[in-house]
């Protein structure tokens, strides 16, 4: 063998001991062999391997690498090694030459190890009657080389078109984030200041009408025997149409700065029970106009818990208001706070129109007001029962419902012994 093949063998050889220790480890290389390698195998590894295998000559070359492949191929599967080998081989054929490699290194691989890979180059049977075959298959070869590298030359420029698209595309991406940014701040700020416009004339709003409500009730109880009833009954109406002004401003403000973030509960240990009875007494011409009984049930004694007292009042108004508000003449309201060793509890039933069970998702939506609850009162924001919500659910508490069309609906809001939780901002409900 002259030395320009040995040099391929043993390129192929250094592949072959790299390709099958990264399977098995250089340990195990030796026993697949059966290779009376010496020590000096251990510690120079690849390169004592190589001595042994390059020392036999071709029919036993032949069979230690057919034995090897057959062991990887029962450990690691066929398709696996076959790919491996593969490898090296191409390797071998790009650094020396196809001719080379063919006639070095594939009469040592048995067949079945590449017989998906260019099988024109299976060891021939007798080289020197099928010459004119090699020559012409190494033109068809070299033709077939030319046409791959072309081939791969098309692919790089395709993957470069490619890429440069994807960077252009990358390019209009990242202007319209930049543009859809922008967009989000000025929205932000308008918000912002839908936000503080809002706050401004509710506040202004609130301050005269409340003068008004306060003068018409101090009317109504100053007016003496010489007064109509005509006229008393339009003091009245002037008094309950600016009280539901001041509601509706109050309203609007609120679930402004829920939605702001400008929300804040500033707990501090409260009589509830007291807090409750008050809003029951201020609703009370509502409760004698609608003709309604109203049944209070409170565990006995006070209960101290610690609450914002601007938001406990808010959640106990709202859900009387609406369920004196939505239960028809005569009807039947029940307010309950009950403690229990692990929770406090406020309960609110009436006997009105209820919820229609395929509404019932959205009811603490904000702005959503049930079909029939519009028919009963048509001048309802739907603001009453998410402010609810949002006040319950951002000061740790939890609020859920029963309800069936026309048969009333029931309100249960539950908070920890521990109270309310506080949660800083920067206004108050």
């Amino acid at each position: 063998m002259d030395s320009l093949n040995k040099i391929v063998l043993n390129d192929f050889l250094i592949l072959f001991v790299e390709m099958v220790s990264s399977f098995v480890g250089a340990r195990e290389v030796e026993k697949l062999l059966y290779a009376p390698v010496s020590d000096s195998f251990f510690k120079s590894g690849t390169e004592a391997i190589v001595a042994f295998l390059s020392s036999l000559d071709a029919p036993e070359l032949n069979v230690k690498i057919g034995g090897i492949l057959s062991s990887l191929s029962t450990n690691f599967g066929n398709d696996l090694i076959e790919n491996r080998l593969q490898e090296v081989y191409s390797h071998i054929e790009l650094k020396h030459s196809p001719e080379l490699g063919n006639n070095n290194v594939l009469p040592l691989i048995p067949t079945q190890f590449l017989s998906k890979y260019r099988v024109r180059f299976l060891p021939k049977v007798d080289t020197s009657e099928h010459a004119g075959g090699e020559v012409e298959g190494s033109r068809k070869l070299s033709v077939e080389l030319e046409g791959l590298r072309k081939l791969n030359a098309e692919l790089e420029q395709k993957v470069a078109d490619r890429t440069e698209e994807l960077r252009k595309l990358f390019e209009e991406q990242r202007k319209r984030d930049a543009e859809l940014i922008k967009a989000n701040e000025e929205l932000r700020l308008l918000s912002t200041a839908k936000d503080q416009f809002v706050a401004l004339i509710s506040h202004e709003l609130r301050t005269p009408l409340t003068g008004i409500r306060w003068l018409s009730e101090r009317l109504e109880k100053s007016a003496d025997n010489n007064v109509s009833q005509e006229h008393l009954e339009i003091v009245r109406s002037i008094r309950d149409k600016v009280s539901q002004m001041v509601d509706l401003i109050n309203a609007i403000l609120d679930s402004s700065r829920i939605e702001s973030g400008t929300f804040s509960c500033q707990p501090v240990e409260m009589d509830i029970v007291a807090t409750a009875k008050v809003v029951v007494s201020d609703l009370g011409p509502m409760i004698a106009h609608k003709g309604v009984r109203v049944e209070e049930t409170y565990t006995p004694g006070s209960i101290m818990m610690l609450a914002d007292a601007s938001l406990w009042r808010s959640i106990v108004q709202n859900l009387v208001f609406n369920a004196i508000k939505y239960t028809p003449q005569s009807g039947y309201i029940s307010l309950a706070i009950t403690q229990e060793p692990s929770r406090i509890s406020l309960t609110v039933r009436d006997t009105g129109c209820g919820i229609p069970a395929d509404q019932q998702a959205r009811i603490f939506m904000k702005l959503f007001r049930a079909t029939n609850a519009r028919s009963v009162d048509p001048d309802g924001l739907g603001l009453g029962l998410y402010i609810v919500k949002s006040i319950v659910t951002k000061a740790g508490g939890d609020i859920y419902f029963e309800s069936e069309e026309n048969k009333g609906a029931t309100f249960h809001v539950i908070f920890p012994t521990t109270g309310m939780r506080p949660v800083g901002g920067t206004a108050r409900i």
